[in-house]
């Protein structure tokens, strides 16, 4: 598998745009972690970590810029003036930006018809880091919820076997000793994510049907004894 360069910007204007919108009323940041996610799964990677730490080594954007005029040292200066932030050229000619108390050398890259990025550059990414992936492409349960779940209408379902619809807001709640007991469902692989009668359907699949039931009905038992708690307490 061979991972170019166009692939991994696809995933830093992803990332670029959920960090713009992580803060705001509407739940975009899980919406893009899951768009990030499937892009991700069809290159190849099996963990968000493997991705982002490539798009690190690939180097901190400052900050991106339509370019139909000036210099991109023009952009610099500029953005260093609206951010409070030092700039200068080194004894090389080297366009420099202060950052965390030193001078980093600045560099740009322009894709076709695209938006101008300015960043940081980082220490090439080797080749074998990009093979470096694990060899099952698969989104499991497990990463969703650490890209974290919506905490209602999500709902896990087998992929050939009919045990219902299974909450999914309760995932989180896990402790580790409920992590533990049920740590092969939650390396099941999410086999797809499709709307359902009821909200969001995940699809697992790699998994006993009885170890899903299992979990429908700790949730259960865990649900009458929260409330014989309210009753008495």
């Amino acid at each position: 598998m061979e991972i170019t360069k166009e692939q991994l910007e696809l995933l830093g204007q992803l990332e670029e745009f959920r960090k713009k919108h992580e803060h705001q009323a509407e739940p975009s940041d899980w919406a893009i972690r899951m768009c990030e996610a499937f892009v991700a799964r069809s290159m190849g990677f099996t963990d968000r970590t493997q991705w982002t730490e490539l798009l690190r080594q690939r180097g901190e954007t400052l900050f991106t810029f339509d370019w139909k005029s000036g210099s991109v040292s023009d952009h610099v200066a500029q953005w260093c003036r609206e951010n409070h932030r030092d700039w200068r050229y080194s004894h090389l000619g080297e366009l420099q930006v202060a950052h965390s108390g030193e001078w980093k050398k600045v560099d740009y890259f322009c894709a076709n018809g695209g938006e101008t990025r300015v960043y940081f550059p980082a220490e090439p990414v080797q080749e074998q880091q990009f093979q470096a992936l694990a060899e099952d492409p698969a989104v499991h349960l497990r990463d969703l919820l650490t890209l974290g779940l919506p905490d209602h209408d999500v709902y896990l379902i087998h992929a050939s076997a009919d045990v219902g619809w299974v909450p999914a807001a309760d995932l989180p709640r896990l402790t580790d000793q409920g992590k533990e007991e049920f740590s092969e469902l939650l390396n099941a692989r999410v086999a797809a994510i499709r709307p359902g009668p009821y909200g969001v359907e995940l699809v697992l699949d790699g998994v006993n049907s009885q170890l899903l039931a299992q979990y429908d009905e700790t949730l259960a038992n865990s649900s009458r004894a929260e409330h014989a708690m309210e009753l008495f307490l």
